[in-house]
């Protein structure tokens, strides 16, 4: 819809196990992958 954006989830575990380097998820299905913001922003908030 209008006004809304999509983002990368990041990967919690893969993270942790990356020393804090974030790493997203990538399942090969993007209804995982990703979520929808009501709110547009280019900062991860």
């Amino acid at each position: 819809g209008q006004g809304q954006s999509i983002h990368r989830k990041i990967d919690e575990a893969a993270t942790a196990a990356a020393g804090g380097r974030i790493v997203y998820m990538d399942t090969n299905n993007s209804s995982n992958d990703f979520e929808v913001r009501s709110q547009v922003s280019l900062l991860n908030k």
